[in-house]
């Protein structure tokens, strides 16, 4: 498994989710920052649900890969269905984890492949995204 970090200013940012848990070594392969490409995709920033949190944006298409960013998934229920942001007791800071779906938003993807449950799909991902960041919760 390759795993990159984000870069920031003179350190590097990384969630641990596990990773010294496992069996077998991890690489690690590099660092990437916002802006960056990496197999035609952008890389974008998307910290808040936790630090260091990437996604990957393909322009020509606008597919996402948005990781933990939006979650479409009650944890309380289990229950799938529209996005938002993730459950406030599993966030690094809830307001920022707001500001990067509006980051998001903002790029008008076609599609956002959360890292859990259903994608954000149909003819208006960018404003489901809005929906989700502006959401009391």
């Amino acid at each position: 498994m390759n795993v990159y970090l984000i870069q920031e200013d003179d350190g590097l940012t990384m969630f641990d989710g596990g990773i010294s848990d496992m069996t077998s070594a991890v690489r690690i392969a590099g660092t990437v920052r916002e802006g960056d490409e990496i197999a035609g995709f952008r890389v974008l920033e998307l910290s808040g649900h936790a630090p260091g949190v990437i996604g990957l944006f393909r322009e020509e298409d606008g597919l996402a890969l948005v990781s933990d960013c939006v979650s479409t998934i009650d944890l309380q229920t289990g229950i799938k269905g529209s996005p938002r942001v993730p459950h406030p007791a599993f966030n690094a800071h809830t307001e920022q984890a707001r500001e990067s779906i509006r980051k998001l938003a903002a790029l008008r993807p076609r599609v956002g492949w959360a890292g859990h449950a259903d994608p954000v799909a149909g003819d208006d991902v960018a404003e489901q995204l809005e929906r989700a960041a502006s959401a009391l919760g």
